[in-house]
């Protein structure tokens, strides 16, 4: 029978029994020991960051960076601390080993590096829409942004309005990073231009304020700035039309350094017993910060998950985040910015029926179901006006408007008067925006 000159095995680091060797039962119970923690491993927790006084025996807890303690502070982060006997032992993870985390429910693998997570599951889904900043359906560049304007799709500005900051919004390509996951490839980037300090910010409203609600939420994105800054997170309930008032509830408040950092944060939402909830509740995200003149923020790959641990963030194929972004808006634009003279690319185009004034019914299926009832409103693509143009003519209609009972979440019917010049078969067009935001 072969025999091995190691005194351990090479996995798990069990002392082997030599030949040689008094007193067996002591390595072997050892041995016996190791292995219970390490075959199905649990561990309490991978964010205490105190050694704990009085553990009870067997349990472990992955040390994170920065641990105090007269035990802890000589371990490595990452590592496993085991409390037996009343010692603490120290185990050093190799690639492939697994752990289950207590507090937060998920397990975890080492990959020779870090502890990351095994499986994705449902509470890891983002619940922001557009978190990385793909989707610009409004065009891609904000001078002056105005209070409460959105900018990329289901962000809007937050900011006063009279005497108040100026803002300029845009999109900014990122190279590939080794400071950023691959999956960000773009981020919002605003600008102070005037009147700075006050309080600036972005928002997004989730649909439903029964979102996440009486659980713990983690909040976690990437940010760098001109400047060094502070970033005030907050969670809003929202109960929506003849509803309870709303309740906030606060992050802690972080500093955001010129160098792209990983932002972190959680906190416990309040249950909704007792609420009433009416239409149009929310779920509100704020990211408020204040900043000097000449300066900008820039961020990306924020992620608002269930639980107290956040996980990496993935962006949705294009198509399918554009889709959820058109749930709230949708423009015939195709990503330029809502405004008259802007061209006759993708707008809305029938052919007149007959000569002469008359009212023609044009209809527009929305690509995706609307969240409800979109405000509508119209732009000439030739001409400096809101009305539909015949584009052959070259002559404007004399009005354009939704048709009440046509107008639904699922399509938009409109009409318009033609104008007396034209033929039957010249091209009426008109650009068109949708809007179903909360």
């Amino acid at each position: 029978m072969p025999t091995s000159t190691l005194d351990e095995t090479a996995n798990l680091g069990l002392p082997h029994l030599l030949a040689s060797q008094s007193d067996k039962h002591v390595t072997l119970n050892a041995a016996l020991l190791r292995l219970d923690f390490l075959a199905q491993c649990r561990v309490e927790s991978q964010r205490v960051t105190s050694e704990p006084n009085a553990p009870n025996q067997g349990r472990t807890w992955i040390v994170p960076a920065g641990a105090s303690g007269s035990a802890w502070s000589r371990f490595a982060a990452g590592s496993l601390a085991h409390f037996c006997d009343g010692a603490w032992t120290i185990l050093s993870p190799t690639s492939g080993l697994s752990a289950y985390v207590r507090d937060e429910a998920r397990s975890y693998v080492f990959d020779g590096n870090a502890w990351v997570q095994a499986v994705q599951s449902n509470d890891q889904v983002n619940r922001l829409i557009n978190g990385g900043f793909q989707i610009w359906q409004r065009g891609t560049s904000f001078a002056s942004i105005a209070p409460n304007e959105f900018g990329p799709d289901r962000w809007r500005a937050v900011h006063s309005s009279a005497g108040g900051p100026q803002l300029n919004w845009g999109r900014t390509s990122l190279a590939p990073s080794n400071q950023l996951p691959a999956s960000c490839f773009c981020a919002l980037r605003m600008e102070t231009i005037a009147n700075g300090t006050a309080p600036l910010g972005l928002e997004q409203a989730i649909e439903d304020v029964r979102t996440l609600a009486g659980r713990w939420v983690c909040l976690s994105f990437y940010a760098r700035a001109s400047t060094a800054l502070q970033i005030s997170p907050s969670l809003e309930q929202r109960f929506g039309v003849a509803g309870s008032a709303p309740t906030m509830s606060a992050l802690a408040s972080v500093m955001v350094s010129v160098n792209w950092s990983r932002i972190e944060g959680v906190v416990f939402l309040p249950s909704l017993t007792g609420k009433t909830i009416g239409p149009n509740s929310a779920l509100a995200l704020r990211l408020s910060y204040s900043s000097m003149i000449n300066s900008w923020l820039e961020i990306t790959g924020i992620k608002l998950e269930a639980g107290q641990s956040a996980s990496l963030f993935e962006r949705h194929d294009e198509p399918f985040e554009l889709a959820a972004c058109q749930r709230y808006f949708y423009s015939t634009l195709m990503g330029r910015k809502p405004a008259a003279g802007q061209g006759l690319e993708g707008a809305l185009m029938q052919p007149r029926l007959t000569a002469g004034s008359y009212y023609h019914r044009m209809s527009l299926r929305f690509p995706i179901r609307m969240r409800a009832f979109p405000a509508l409103t119209f732009f000439n693509p030739v001409n400096l006006g809101g009305q539909c143009t015949d584009a052959d003519a070259g002559v404007d209609c004399t009005n354009t408007a939704p048709l009440s009972f046509g107008q639904s979440p699922d399509q938009a019917v409109i009409f318009t008067q033609t104008p007396a010049s034209g033929t039957p078969g010249s091209m009426l067009a008109v650009h068109m925006t949708a809007s179903a935001e909360l």
